[in-house]
């Protein structure tokens, strides 16, 4: 792949040099995973302008060749606003992305493109003080990466630790999740604050590593015409409930032994619109099966099957024990609650 330069004041600056994927282009319509860089792929530095100080956070470059081997696109979508402060160059951001290549190499992973932004709209350097179309939230950089690499956005993916990258995936139509890496964690407690209508990730990860074997079982339940689900945070779940009432939905929690649940994890399965019924139902086995979607994909495939393909069932969410029902009761305020253990006997 030909090396590409950017001139102070571009409005999407690329990196795509020496060390980068080399492969011929795929047609047009591959899907993509985009990775944000300081705090998901490398170790947060904060405005990291040594390459002496880059560090490859635990298994990144093992997740890019794991991605790469399922037929994604790999690249990385970062902002660099400390071009734009003084605190870098272009040329220091290109050394740091050469020394990354270099890292992944050792993996086995090759990324097939590195974008940045250097600018910042109260940036100190006259030439990149800028409100640009490519800082994220924006969507320049996946749209630049969309038009050079031949990718199509559409069931594409954005892995990243803060809110603007959750806005930018929503913005590009992209499937969003956010790790708890770098401020990932500060960030998610924010989504949180922030009440039942704001914007939420798709899906929330420890890491770069869990994230992407979220996206490789979520893409062999499609294949495999399972029905597309969403993984959510279990404090989601009173939000999502809120949700669900304005959209005019019932929740029924079922029930197989109404001792000491807690929310974990939550799958939801998408149904048909018209149906009004949501199912929040408690897994009677061990929380730790819902924590690795490997491990829970098989149990949970049944459950939900059986539960979504009943009449009037709209979305079936899943839940594990822990704290006292009622507790959860509280959380949801389901219109019914169906005891399988006493209500189904016969």
């Amino acid at each position: 792949m030909k090396g590409q330069t950017s001139a102070a004041g571009d409005s999407v600056c690329a990196d795509q040099e020496q060390g980068l994927s080399k492969e011929p282009r795929a047609p047009q319509g591959r899907r993509a995973v985009f990775l944000d860089r300081d705090g998901t792929l490398v170790r947060e530095t904060h405005y990291l302008a040594d390459p002496s100080r880059l560090a490859l956070l635990p298994g990144a470059g093992r997740t890019v060749a794991k991605l790469k081997a399922a037929g994604f696109a790999v690249v990385v979508v970062t902002n660099q606003s400390g071009v734009a402060r003084g605190l870098s160059t272009e040329d220091r951001v290109r050394q740091i992305h050469a020394k990354l290549t270099g890292l992944m190499a050792r993996h086995g992973a090759r990324l097939d493109g590195i974008y940045f932004c250097p600018h910042h709209p109260e940036g100190a350097v006259q030439a990149y003080r800028k409100a640009c179309s490519c800082r994220k939230p924006g969507t320049g950089l996946f749209v630049r990466a969309r038009d050079e690499l031949a990718l199509n956005l559409a069931g594409s993916y954005h892995v990243g630790d803060k809110r603007s990258d959750v806005e930018a995936a929503a913005r590009a139509g992209l499937v969003s999740i956010l790790v708890l890496s770098g401020y990932g964690r500060q960030e998610w407690e924010a989504c949180l604050r922030s009440g039942p209508d704001s914007l939420m990730p798709d899906y929330v990860a420890r890491g770069v590593a869990e994230a992407a074997e979220w996206v490789l079982w979520r893409e062999s339940r499609q294949e495999n015409g399972r029905g597309s689900y969403l993984w959510l945070s279990r404090k989601l779940l009173p939000i999502e409930a809120t949700r669900w009432r304005r959209a005019g939905r019932k929740i029924l929690l079922l029930v197989d032994r109404p001792s000491r649940p807690r929310v974990s994890s939550v799958p939801i399965s998408c149904g048909n619109p018209s149906r009004q019924w949501v199912v929040v139902a408690i897994d009677p086995s061990s929380a730790a099966r819902l924590l690795s979607p490997e491990q829970g994909a098989r149990w949970m495939a049944q459950r939900i099957q059986t539960l979504s393909r009943l009449a009037g069932v709209n979305a079936v969410t899943v839940v594990s024990r822990g704290s006292d029902l009622s507790s959860l009761v509280e959380a949801i305020q389901p219109d019914a609650v169906l005891d399988l253990s006493r209500d189904l006997q016969t």
